[in-house]
């Protein structure tokens, strides 16, 4: 039986609680993301697609329900009471770095450092040696084609390279859940398609489960499953 690193159950988001433009985005969304798989998320703007990813990665609460990572609930209502029951802030931050990945529309590297040393950052930040941190980004950095780039910096990189650090980046402490937010949605057509086979390509090698959202369908349909959020519920 498939293993889930990611659940949702009865997801609810509001904005402005209970005053007379209250915005309902989520409504009720239950989720299932099982070890190694890769999901396609498929929804309009302003559909509440975001939101939903932020919820996932602990950037953001959701008004209500339960959401369990790796089998522990890191977001549950107590006892069927309106207290909500959430993670410290601190705690948060932790299980970001230990178990989720980000890639997002745009790269966000830093952009005084060069592709080698956005790839290290992470791997320092959990206490890796500076010289363990330099040789796993390297093998990384090597893995989507960039052994040639690592030094440079990101206004010296085109953008499907920027967006193969940010991959490299999101994947440099394994972790078990990455979250990618339409990483193509800003590149060319044939640039768009290099980065999304490599983007596939290298969460498959790693064991890793991933939500993808994309406008492309001709991407998600290369996927495990597809999803899609209509009226602030998946379908």
């Amino acid at each position: 039986m498939a293993r889930s690193v990611l659940k949702f159950k009865n997801i609810l988001k509001f904005y402005n609680q209970n005053l007379p433009n209250q915005v309902d985005v989520l409504k009720g969304v239950d989720f299932s993301l099982n070890a190694g798989e890769m999901v396609g998320l498929i929804a309009p703007s302003g559909s509440g697609k975001t939101t939903m990813l932020n919820i996932a990665g602990l950037l953001d609460s959701p008004s209500s329900g339960t959401i369990e990572i790796n089998g522990s609930k890191v977001f549950h209502m107590a006892d069927g009471a309106k207290r909500q029951i959430k993670l410290s802030d601190k705690l948060a931050t932790n299980l970001r770095r230990d178990l989720i990945g980000f890639v997002y529309q745009f790269h966000h590297l830093l952009p005084e450092f060069t592709a080698l040393e956005n790839v290290e950052l992470p791997k320092l930040l959990v206490g890796k040696s500076s010289r363990r941190a330099k040789t796993e980004a390297e093998e990384l950095l090597h893995s989507v084609g960039l052994e040639n780039r690592l030094l440079h910096k990101p206004s010296q990189l085109s953008g499907g390279e920027q967006q193969r650090v940010a991959i490299c980046r999101a994947l440099a402490n394994n972790p078990k859940i990455l979250l990618a937010d339409e990483p193509t949605g800003n590149l060319d057509s044939d640039t768009s398609k290099e980065v999304f086979s490599i983007l596939t390509e290298t969460v498959k090698r790693n064991g890793m489960a991933a939500i993808i959202a994309t406008h492309n369908t001709e991407f998600a349909s290369k996927l495990d499953r597809i999803i899609r959020i209509e009226s602030g519920k998946l379908v």
